[in-house]
Parts: C-alpha cells; sequence; structure tokens
C-alpha cells in the first residue's frame, strides 16, 4: 500500500519522493527558512518582491529560496502582484503577502 503525498510536500510532488531529494531536504529547517521568506516579502509592502531580491537579501540559493515560495504559495500565504526585471535583466515575478 503506497501512500498518497502531502498536498505541502513539494520535495514530494516534484520529485516523485525521489530518495536523494528527500534527504537533501531533511538537511535543511524548510520551516525556519519559509518564515524568513514569508517575512521578507511582507516587509516590501505593496511593492512586493521577487525571488531574486528575496535570495539577496537573506544570502539563500535559488533552489532553496524558490522551494520556500512554491510552499507559500500552495499554502496560499504569498501571491503574484506583477513582474519586474532580476540583475540578470530576466523577467521574474513580484509576489506579495494574501
Amino acid at each position: 500500500m503506497t501512500t498518497q503525498p502531502d498536498l505541502f510536500d513539494i520535495c514530494a510532488n516534484r520529485h516523485g519522493g525521489n530518495a536523494m531529494s528527500t534527504t537533501a531536504r531533511g538537511r535543511t529547517n524548510a520551516e525556519t527558512d519559509r518564515l524568513k521568506v514569508l517575512a521578507a516579502i511582507k516587509s516590501r509592502g505593496a511593492q512586493g518582491a521577487t525571488c531574486d531580491e528575496i535570495e539577496v537579501e537573506l544570502g539563500m540559493s535559488h533552489q532553496s529560496c524558490s522551494a520556500r515560495i512554491s510552499e507559500l504559495k500552495a499554502r496560499a500565504k504569498v501571491r503574484i502582484v506583477g513582474t519586474r526585471k532580476t540583475r540578470t535583466g530576466c523577467k521574474a515575478a513580484v509576489l506579495a503577502t494574501i
């Protein structure tokens, strides 16, 4: 009997329960990082923040920051409110708290 992955378990949903991904996730404190990312987005108010801006502010890798944002979107804590350019000139979603 297999168990269905938790709706908010981005790792299981995105990587199909890959053992290496699951192990890597266990080495971080996702909840602490999620709260830091949420606070960074909230501190920007109506201006919002891109993943790139949060990465710089918090010193996070893109992979970690992006994963936490995906979790926050899945939990309806943040939403996309527009776009703006990143440091490299790419168009990126601007996130704000709900």
